[in-house]
């Protein structure tokens, strides 16, 4: 509960008319009854004797009686604060409040200084005006059911607000978005109901659960046990039947992902560290030794630059109206989400027709003078593993959770930066923009490596650098000059810093917060939207720095360099060396590696810092394995044996006789690792391509075992549940890259340098090779191409090109040889 004083002052020349204005005001003021309302001040209404026991009047005004039954306020002070010339005793001034029980002790003291009022001295208990909190204390406590909110009375509620006028008695964005907040915290609490979350008996086995009942109920003869221990397991075997249809219905991957991964992971394991070299699993000191490790990796403010040239600026102007702002709401995933207090994701998707008026003033003004809310620099960061001992804290990365109202804010603005700002980022940066992807990023520079190594005696080094903590070290006013210098106006620029400078966040480490607060002092948010965006505009200039013959590569800070110069290759270190030294970045000397291609290379020994960097026959690019000849054996390898020990755990794990939950998991969890990548790898050694193909034959053998269903083959398998081949899928979907790539729905600048369109009357969408044939992706996979043009002849978008592709028999794809 939040409390509210108003203080009032209204002249003995008002009139009537200005007098139900006064009171209309004070009704929008007064209009949440959930609130701790205290109304005080010189009201002059002398005709009203407040000492009688009439609690209402005959001539007291219309306003005021309505306001004190419609708000249920009691009139505190029952003794005279003025007497007249005449000798009359009036009662002016006036303490209203719908808590009476919270004030005591009223009396009446001499006038203060100069004053003819006498002056009013009460005591008052406050309620609590800490914010809000999700009730999450722990799995048995009630909770709120967000998904079965009232949402019709939820909106007529919020809807009866006159929001312009609520908002206009505040002056700043801190305070509109206070009022907004704590009007939109209490009415979900009224309206959505609460649950008792229940330990759920997720084992089937007989044993586990006769145990658990045994130990809820020792008492009980073993007859009624064995009862009992029956109609559990019937009951946790129909709410799985229940879970399994919800899933094979589930239209959204992220959901089943998600599903799969919370079934196969181990019981819940607290996090653990090594602390002066004792394990600690204690989560207070776990938060606090976190936040130790994370507040280390800032960097401090650097001395200010002089001028730096900088292009004419654009205006950013977000487009903050209500209808955008439903747009963009109706994007926020439907789930509950992080959030500080009780507004959440999907709260905000059911409430989204009558909260967007309000947000629409509180962005605006928080854009216009340039001032994000306090509230929102405020949050929690969580630590995720990344990779390494899970035992040292420095293996973690810190993630910022934001509030959700805070997200969507950034996610306009962020829409708008993207339009002004975009076209002037690198077109050698993959990363974070539409149009470009990991994939991508490596297509491109092994395409220019094979480009290479197709002349005789050719040679290629890859450099791959890996900055320390890239993303919390950026110094914010040298990100601030850095926007300035790009061409973001005046005012954006200013908005930003006041969304950078005096964040403040603590460690949540196993459900407890950390007692110390992280002053984040550099770095763009990790978590946040616009986060990586401005990450992005902090290393673009890096990427135009380097000579002619290097071509560079980045997706955010993953960024190599490749060149058949080792001289050029060595300057081009020292341009990255020396950039770093001047805008405050960390290089990771022992995670930057060099990849020698060629029979005929030399084998250059390339120095950062003084150190010579360590030669790899094999390293991990964006997800791909790949090693010096480009063959890809090790990566095909690895996916397979993973893909078949998903396949192992999902049959461990799921008992079920579905035959179509099985087949649905392994589209959402397992597909996905066999086909990332799969433009790079198409294989053409018949074993290679059967090892890709292993895993869904030997999930399928083994479902249709299980479920007990006849087959002959596993072509057979396949028709009865209508399922490509994984060989087939991988030909689909290397042709709706390649489609995408030609039409220019995907972002690959040096498309002509390797085909050209073939300008065919009977096939316009046909192309050819543009010089010397070699062994990359546009090239191996033109034949493929223009053989799926003689059939679809006129071009199409890739939501059409997909369908029609789909529809094609493998046989017309792939003839047969």
């Amino acid at each position: 509960m939040s409390c509210r004083f108003i203080l009032v002052y209204r002249p003995p020349s008002t009139s009537p008319a200005q007098t139900d204005v006064l009171f209309d005001n004070l009704s929008l003021l007064l209009s949440n009854s959930y609130r701790f309302n205290l109304l005080l001040g010189d009201f002059n209404l002398p005709q009203i004797n407040w000492s009688s026991d009439n609690l209402l009047p005959s001539d007291m005004p219309a306003g005021l009686e309505s306001l004190m039954s419609l708000f249920d306020l009691t009139q505190i002070v029952d003794f005279p604060t003025r007497t007249s010339h005449c000798g009359a005793e009036n009662f002016l001034d006036l303490v209203f409040c719908n808590k009476p029980q919270q004030i005591s002790n009223t009396v009446n003291l001499p006038p203060f200084l100069l004053s003819d009022h006498s002056s009013v001295l009460f005591e008052t208990i406050l309620p609590s005006t800490s914010r809000p909190t999700p009730i999450l204390s722990n799995s048995f406590s009630k909770r709120l059911d967000y998904r079965k909110c009232d949402v019709k009375r939820l909106l007529d509620h919020l809807c009866s607000y006159n929001w312009p006028r609520q908002l206009s008695f505040f002056s700043t964005v801190d305070s509109k978005l206070a009022h907004f907040s704590a009007i939109f915290n209490e009415i979900i609490v009224l309206y959505t109901p609460t649950v008792r979350a229940r330990r759920p008996i997720i084992s089937c086995r007989k044993s586990k659960v006769f145990r658990f009942i045994q130990r809820r109920n020792p008492s009980l003869p073993r007859p009624q046990l064995k009862l009992l221990v029956r109609r559990q397991l019937n009951r946790v075997k129909r709410a799985r039947a229940r879970e399994e249809l919800s899933i094979i219905n589930n239209k959204n991957p992220k959901e089943l992902f998600h599903f799969v991964k919370s079934r196969l992971r181990p019981p819940y394991c607290p996090i653990s560290l090594l602390i002066n070299g004792i394990l600690s699993t204690d989560a207070s000191e776990l938060a606090n030794e976190f936040s130790s490790v994370f507040q280390k990796a800032f960097s401090p403010s650097s001395p200010p630059f002089s001028a730096l040239p900088a292009i004419a600026p654009f205006v950013v102007c977000p487009d903050f109206s209500p209808l955008n702002i439903a747009k963009h709401i109706g994007s926020l995933p439907s789930k509950v989400g992080f959030s500080s207090d009780f507004i959440n994701f999907l709260v905000i998707k059911k409430s989204s027709d009558a909260i967007t008026i309000p947000l629409s003033l509180i962005f605006q003004e928080s854009f216009s003078s340039a001032k994000f809310p306090e509230t929102w620099k405020h949050s929690v960061v969580s630590p995720i593993f990344k990779k390494g001992s899970k035992y040292d804290a420095n293996n973690y990365r810190p993630i910022t959770l934001t509030h959700a109202l805070s997200r969507l804010f950034e996610r306009i603005v962020l829409e708008e930066l993207k339009r002004v700002i975009g076209p002037s980022i690198s077109p050698r940066q993959y990363g974070f923009i539409s149009k470009r992807s990991c994939i991508l990023a490596v297509l491109e520079s092994t395409s220019r490596i094979q480009k290479t190594l197709a002349k005789k005696k050719s040679f290629v080094d890859v450099i791959y650098f890996d900055f320390r903590k890239a993303f919390d070290t950026v110094p914010h006013n040298l990100l601030l000059l850095k926007m300035s210098r790009i061409g973001i106006d005046d005012r954006c620029c200013r908005w930003f810093e006041s969304f950078l400078i005096n964040r403040s966040s603590k460690v949540k480490v196993n459900g407890l917060m950390s007692t110390n607060e992280i002053a984040v002092e550099s770095g763009v948010p990790q978590g946040s939207v616009t986060g990586p965006f401005l990450f992005l505009i902090y290393i673009n200039d890096l990427l135009g720095l380097f000579p002619p013959s290097v071509h560079v590569t980045a997706f955010a800070d993953d960024l190599k360099i490749t060149g058949s110069d080792p001289l050029d290759l060595q300057r081009s270190i020292e341009i990255v060396e020396n950039w770093c030294d001047i805008w405050k970045l960390k290089l990771a000397e022992n995670k930057t590696a060099v990849m020698h291609f060629g029979k005929h290379n030399p084998k250059t020994v390339y120095s950062i810092k003084g150190s010579p960097i360590t030669p790899h026959r094999s390293f991990r690019d964006l997800g791909i394995l790949i090693d010096d000849q480009l063959q890809f054996d090790k990566h095909i390898n690895l996916i397979a044996y993973s893909a078949k020990l998903k396949c192992r755990q999902i049959l461990k794990t799921f008992q079920s006789k579905n035959p179509h939950l099985y087949f649905r998991l392994f589209d959402t969890y397992i597909r996905p690792v066999l086909e990332y990548g799969c433009e790079l790898f198409d294989p053409s050694n018949a074993s290679l391509a059967n090892k890709l193909e292993s895993p869904l034959r030997f999930f399928s053998r083994k479902v249709f075992q299980r479920c007990n269903m006849p087959f002959n083959s596993y072509a057979d398998r396949l028709s009865q549940f209508s399922l490509l081949t994984t060989l087939h899928r991988r030909t689909l979907l290397v042709l709706r890259t390649y489609h995408k790539i030609v039409i220019n729905s995907y972002h690959f600048p040096s498309v002509s340098s390797y085909i050209l369109p073939s300008h065919s009357n009977r096939a316009p969408c046909m192309y050819k090779i543009n010089g010397q044939y070699f062994d990359c992706f546009l090239h191996k996979n033109l034949s493929l191409w223009n053989r799926v043009c003689k059939v679809i002849k006129s071009k199409l978008s890739p939501v059409a090109f997909s369908k029609r592709v789909g529809a094609i028999p493998y046989d017309i794809l792939i003839p047969p040889t």
